[in-house]
């Protein structure tokens, strides 16, 4: 998982074309990981501020955990 920072204004700008945007997650969810709510849920918001997004693609790649540490 790439925790990416607030997007730009300049990262608008460069990539507010329309575009498709693909995230791909990794590892067990729940807490004690990286893959948490707290974590996943600010990321895919800012992705999805992006104006130029047309579609948001997310590939789960996890042995599983449970919905409740998510």
């Amino acid at each position: 998982l790439y925790i990416l920072p607030r997007l730009s204004d300049a990262f608008v700008q460069a990539y507010g074309r329309p575009h498709v945007a693909v995230v791909s997650l990794e590892g067990t969810i729940g807490g004690g990981s990286i893959l948490t709510a707290d974590r996943v849920v600010p990321m895919l918001t800012a992705i999805c501020e992006n104006r130029g997004l047309r579609g948001l693609v997310v590939r789960v790649q996890s042995p599983g955990g449970s919905p409740s540490d998510a």
